[in-house]
Parts: C-alpha cells; sequence; structure tokens
C-alpha cells in the first residue's frame, strides 16, 4: 500500500505439523480510476527450494571428497613411503574416486526422481555392510586422519531391501 513493488520468499508451517510450505510472495501497486490497489500473488516454489538444498548437499559432498582425494595425492606425490604404504594410499585413493562416481550417480538418480524419471532398483543390502561402508568413507576423509572410528561389536546385522545408491546419498 506504500506504492512500491515487494517480493520476498517467505516459509509457512501447517497448524499443529512440521509440514512447511516455502512461497515466493509479490506485491505490485496498481492504480484504477485513481484508486490505489495491490495485486498479490503468491508461488509455490517448494520444490525449487528442496532441489536447491539437495544441490548444496551434493556440492558440499563432492568438494568434501575431492578435497580428501587431493590430501591423499599431496601426500602421496611430496613424501616417501614404503611399498606398502604407497598402496594403501592408492587404495584410498581410489575408494575416494569410487566414492565421487557414486555421489554423481546419485544425484543424477535424485535428478531423475524429481522428473518422475527415476527407476528404482532395489536389493537386498546388509545393513552391517552400509555402516562399514560408511565408517570406510570417514576413514578415508583426508579430516579424519589420526581419528579412530569404530562400529560397536555388538551392532546388529538386519537385512534391508532398498536402492543402495539412493540409500547411501
Amino acid at each position: 500500500m506504500k506504492g512500491e513493488k515487494y517480493t520476498r520468499e517467505f516459509r509457512f508451517y501447517k497448524k499443529d505439523s512440521e509440514q512447511a510450505y516455502d512461497f515466493r510472495v509479490w506485491c505490485v501497486p496498481y492504480s484504477l480510476n485513481g484508486e490505489k490497489f495491490s495485486l498479490f500473488g503468491l508461488s509455490d516454489i517448494s520444490d525449487e527450494k528442496r532441489r536447491s538444498n539437495l544441490e548444496k548437499i551434493f556440492f558440499h559432498d563432492i568438494l568434501n571428497t575431492v578435497g580428501a582425494l587431493r590430501g591423499f595425492v599431496e601426500i602421496l606425490k611430496e613424501e616417501n613411503f614404503s611399498r606398502k604404504e604407497e598402496n594403501d594410499f592408492k587404495e584410498k585413493i581410489y575408494g575416494l574416486t569410487e566414492k565421487l562416481i557414486d555421489e554423481i550417480q546419485a544425484q543424477k538418480a535424485l535428478t531423475a526422481a524429481e522428473k518422475d524419471d527415476l527407476v528404482v532398483s532395489t536389493s537386498t543390502i546388509n545393513s552391517l555392510e552400509i555402516i562399514k561402508n560408511i565408517v570406510e568413507d570417514y576413514k578415508n576423509n583426508f579430516l579424519s586422519l589420526n581419528k579412530i572410528i569404530r562400529i560397536d561389536p555388538t551392532s546388529e546385522n538386519q537385512a534391508l531391501i532398498s536402492d543402495y545408491t539412493l540409500l547411501m546419498r
């Protein structure tokens, strides 16, 4: 009503629920026959916000993995190691490149899901294997050097039916 254009994004929460909705709201002044009006518009941008958040997570994960990869390559390049130590680093580097491929494939799957083109490929997955893979990923992270990551020996194994790539994402 001040005669200025106005555009903002708002998040509304459904009453008695944690469900949120994101909207872009705009208001434009309009005059008709000497009377002042405000044209008000509301656009649901929840999908746009969700995609944006998924992209941020994807790029964060990719940069972390590439940073770890670069760290191992720099160490390997600058130091003299025994054959066994060098092979260990090569294994870690190989594991990180596999992780990059998995992360890119997972993002591709999520993008396909957004377009309703996702083909889910389910299989039986061993829960302890998943946990071991995650621990190994963190052990290969350059920032985790000199840190101890362990799985509780009393952890129980469960069979899961899921799409491995989506589950790991």
